[in-house]
């Protein structure tokens, strides 16, 4: 089997709230990346004459972890939007086996852009591009379902601030409230409430303490939930919390309850 090379930024982990086995649904691949470092760009020469005018783009790499360094061009002096004319890749992604790239390396980098017989002038700009996580298009009608291009989420970064995510507060829950009921010698059943304060949460983390070892289990429920029940040892006491959580942020605990 070959393997196509994946860039995996500082990290790629499975993040998991979930001890109990019962509730390994929970683990799921996060992207973790960083902006690359902006490079310092040398200015755009004009040369050649007729059809075979360009123009020689350089810059300066300062960034040991960027994927690409975009160009975009518009006519000099000019507001005109910037248009993206090329795409310098310094790694190869999305290709099976791996082919060494200078991604990591810095310094003296350039791009030609032959522009043709025009007498228009050019301005241009670069920046750094980071692309993080696997970009394989998985999709086969023969095998699966995917969308064409589908595949594993990625994060595209940039040495602009493009691609930075700011966590939105999530409003914690509060008001717990329970109840415990004995249902037999061995099993007593927990009933919990609480009020959801958010507007954004993906789930609710409810967490079990025993208060015999202190050993810990978790579970989860969905969004707009506000109860949760589940069966118990009798003769035990618990301590109760939940939390909310979205994809990109947990809210504070909620009050503890301790049963009975």
């Amino acid at each position: 089997m070959v393997n196509h090379y994946v860039n995996f930024g500082w990290e790629y982990v499975l993040h998991c709230h979930i001890l109990s086995h019962e509730e390994m649904d929970m683990m799921r691949t996060q992207v973790v990346g960083v902006n690359p470092v902006a490079p310092t760009y040398g200015g755009a020469v004009r040369s050649g004459t007729g059809k075979s005018q360009i123009y020689t783009v350089s810059w300066t790499d300062k960034s040991k972890n960027e994927t690409a360094f975009a160009i975009e061009r518009r006519v000099a002096g000019s507001t005109d939007p910037w248009t993206q004319i090329a795409m310098v890749q310094t790694e190869v992604l999305n290709k099976v086996g791996y082919t060494k790239g200078t991604g990591a390396a810095t310094g003296p980098a350039s791009y030609v852009d032959p522009i043709g017989n025009t007498k228009t002038l050019y301005e241009y700009q670069v920046y750094a591009v980071n692309v993080v996580g696997d970009v394989w298009d998985y999709s086969d009608p023969a095998l699966n379902n995917i969308p064409a291009g589908g595949g594993f989420p990625t994060l595209t970064l940039d040495s602009r601030g493009t691609g930075t995510q700011t966590a939105e507060p999530v409003a914690a829950p509060t008001n717990l409230t329970g109840t415990i009921a004995v249902k037999n010698k061995k099993t007593s059943t927990v009933k919990l409430t609480w009020t959801d304060n958010a507007t954004n949460e993906t789930g609710f983390l409810i967490q079990r303490t025993d208060l015999r070892d202190n050993s810990v289990v978790n579970a989860t429920v969905g969004p707009n939930t506000t109860t949760f029940t589940q069966d118990v040892t009798s003769g035990v006491a618990y301590s109760y919390r939940v939390h909310a959580f979205s994809a990109t942020a947990q809210s504070d605990w909620s009050n503890a309850l301790r049963l009975p």
